[in-house]
């Protein structure tokens, strides 16, 4: 039997188990906000004890799911992605596939790790071309010269192909490029989908553009929400923004509701010339999200979950959502996100309070679990 439930945070935490798809009744849990806090801690606490000792077994997939509780943190334990990409590393030693995308990456960009294209190669290659991570490598190749002659043109079609795939390094390298050649609304989108598929430069890339109005308009509170995500994940030049801007928490859209207080979300999707619209109330957007997630992308684990923070630009639409927990890592619901929500979402005027939407974030949590 397959499960699943939905957890929406704003104000309160409701959770919606729904048990074997299809089914008619859905039953309702509303806890407070301390009450949520400290279920998910004393889950996470298990969870780590759990995998801490299938790590000491010498169990590769435990390793990258450990790995992945590491470098995004918890209710128990701050991001640390120094630790994680150690334990990252064990994995893809052992052949852990997502482990390997994950050194891929950190050996060529010099993520926690001193950046080696050589020791880089020895985890891309055994990637493929039909990964994202493995595409983005032959477009690194070809941008760089790696293994051969340079081409920038053939590399930034590779780059978009790895994007389609999931690669947020892919996003920022077009964006980057897109600078370079003055486009910068280009740029600003391509950043943007970065940020989707979890890339921390392009939160650094993203929040840069929508402090200066570069590319687009001016959105200092959403700049300074991404330097926030960018600094929590480790990046230092994010970390200082922070720093010099001081503590500014966006608040929170009240999505929950009834009848006529509960909000929903319109949904623009299809060819620009023969698009289709629909009005998705949270069931709808929960059945959306799931009929997109294939129990197949677990990773040796039998539930997945996700907590997502996504931000409303002043013309009510979504513009970027961030992934805080993608558990177990590799599971790809970033990619999800990326096709269903990117520029496709707006929100009413007002929430459920009757409180504006535009410059606020609203939040998910979800889970799925196979059973």
């Amino acid at each position: 039997m397959k499960s699943y439930s939905i957890g929406i945070t704003a104000g309160l935490i409701l959770l919606l188990p729904l048990c074997a798809l299809g089914a008619e009744t859905r039953t309702e849990t509303v806890l407070s906000q301390a009450e949520y806090r400290a279920k998910v801690l004393a889950e996470n606490t298990a969870l780590r004890q759990s995998l801490t000792a299938k790590v000491a077994e010498g169990n590769a997939d435990a390793m990258l799911v450990l790995g992945g509780v590491t470098e995004q943190g918890d209710e128990a334990e701050a991001p640390d992605r120094k630790a994680a990409m150690v334990l990252y590393e064990k994995a893809a030693d052992k052949g852990q596939k997502v482990a390997r995308q994950k050194m891929c990456s950190a050996y060529l960009r010099g993520d926690t790790v001193k950046a080696d294209v050589a020791k880089a190669a020895t985890y891309c290659n055994t990637l493929g071309i039909k990964d994202p991570v493995g595409l983005f490598w032959l477009g690194y190749d070809l941008q760089n010269g790696v293994t051969g002659p340079k081409d920038v043109t053939q590399a930034m079609q590779v780059y978009a192909e790895a994007v389609k795939l999931g690669s947020g390094e892919a996003a920022v390298a077009l964006g980057q490029e897109a600078l370079n050649r003055g486009k910068p609304g280009s740029a600003r989108g391509w950043f943007r989908r970065g940020v989707y598929l979890g890339s921390m430069q392009a939160m650094e890339n993203l929040a840069r553009m929508a402090d200066a109005g570069e590319g687009g308009p001016v959105d200092k509170v959403e700049a300074n929400w991404l330097y926030a995500h960018a600094a929590r994940l480790g990046s230092a030049v994010a970390a200082e923004k922070v720093k010099a801007l001081g503590n500014q928490n966006v608040p929170l859209i009240r999505m929950a509701g009834e009848g006529k207080t509960q909000m929903n979300f319109t949904r623009v999707y299809g060819d620009t010339d023969k698009s289709q619209t629909e009005i998705l109330n949270f069931s709808m957007l929960h059945d959306l999200l799931f009929r997109n997630f294939s129990p197949k992308m677990l990773v040796g684990q039998p539930e997945a979950r996700s907590h997502i923070e996504c931000y409303v630009a002043s013309d009510h639409r979504i513009d970027v959502c961030v992934i805080r927990e993608d558990f177990p890592v590799g599971q790809g619901f970033a990619r999800i996100l990326d096709t269903l929500f990117s520029g496709h979402m707006t929100l009413p005027d007002k929430d459920a309070r009757g409180e504006p939407t535009a410059n606020r974030l609203f939040a998910l949590r979800l889970k799925w679990s196979v059973q």
